[in-house]
């Protein structure tokens, strides 16, 4: 008797994590389609350096999403060498996202004073960005970074797939908005 209670709270305890889950999923894969930009990459209209961030804007924004993508891919039971290799995966796409954002931004920081007037007169600013780099339990795993454990301290996937859409929705923003100008040409 004792043994089918633990069994059945036991599976009812799994079946709410499992829909929890794939409820988070759906959500997720919602976010991420509304995030897409369907403007064609034409920077004619734009100074090289602004031209080439349009472009790295998507990239990146494109970047971004691989670790999100690492939270749809996981499967509901796995184990802890499938979960080890996941988590190898993600850390390795973390990684990738945030040096692609530093290198951005870097980019956005090289614009000549011109180009920076520019984008403060279309209101496109990166510092919402900046913060995002340093938010905690975002970009890292582990305050050890020597640590080797079987089974490692899994991100936090709410707060890793709220910060990261937020740094997409910025980089979307910034590239319509820069695929979208068009210079006054009496000027």
């Amino acid at each position: 008797m004792v043994i089918a209670t633990v069994c059945g709270s036991w599976l009812t305890v799994s079946a709410a994590r499992s829909r929890r889950a794939r409820a988070r999923r759906q959500r997720t894969r919602r976010r991420l389609e509304q995030l897409h930009v369907d403007l064609p990459l034409d920077v004619r209209h734009l100074t090289p350096s602004l031209g080439k961030l349009a472009v790295q804007a998507r990239v990146v924004r494109l970047v971004l999403e691989t670790p999100l993508q690492r939270f749809l891919d996981t499967p509901l039971r796995e184990t802890p060498w499938g979960r080890r290799e996941r988590c190898d995966d993600y850390d390795l796409a973390v990684v990738e996202a945030r040096r692609a954002l530093w290198e951005w931004l870097g980019a956005v920081d090289r614009l000549d004073r011109g180009d920076q007037a520019l984008l403060q007169q279309l209101g496109l600013g990166v510092r919402r960005l900046r913060v995002t780099l340093r938010q905690p339990g975002v970009f890292e795993r582990t305050d050890d970074v020597f640590e080797e454990t079987l089974v490692p301290v899994a991100p936090d996937p709410e707060l890793v797939t709220s910060v990261l859409c937020e740094a997409m929705v910025d980089l979307r923003r910034f590239e319509v908005a820069l695929l979208l100008h068009r210079p006054d040409p009496y000027r």
